[in-house]
């Protein structure tokens, strides 16, 4: 499912492997109006969801995609009229400090589902269950999920 996808999301110029991880998808935020001049570009590779901003000093903010514990999607009336989607990212990842956004992206919904099944790959691909991301369960102020990590 994901190689048809990875056909119809990336653009002919970029290439699919880099560095040994896969490209899944790539898009750019847009304006509010939707076009997409600025210079922030996302990536959902099979391992990791990186974030590029930046034109002529570049900052690249990557999160495995077994931490991620959540998506969020929202969308305001601008959003909605212009087709553009805003997804919240939860992760266990502390160096984004457990959030990362994806703004005023197109075919949110789409890319919420090619996002969720390549986290779903990675977990099964890495042994990663849900439990892993529980935190304290046992009241004694250590985080339970990260033991053994």
């Amino acid at each position: 499912m994901i190689g048809a996808l990875i056909t119809a999301n990336t653009q002919a110029n970029q290439p699919q492997q880099h560095g040994g991880r896969k490209l899944i998808w790539q898009g750019k935020k847009r304006l509010w109006f939707g076009a997409p001049w600025t210079f922030t570009t996302y990536y959902i590779y099979d391992s990791e969801l990186v974030v590029k901003t930046g034109f002529l000093s570049q900052k690249f903010d990557s999160t495995k995609l077994f931490r991620i514990v959540d998506i969020t999607m929202t969308r305001s009336l601008i959003q909605r009229i212009f087709g553009l989607t805003t997804l919240t990212v939860n992760s266990m990842d502390r160096s984004t400090e457990g959030v990362v956004l994806l703004k005023n992206i197109r075919n949110g919904e789409e890319v919420e589902q090619i996002l969720q099944s390549a986290i779903d790959e990675e977990r099964q691909r890495n042994r990663v269950g849900t439990r892993e991301f529980y935190g304290d369960m046992d009241g004694d102020g250590i985080d339970d999920g990260m033991i053994g990590m």
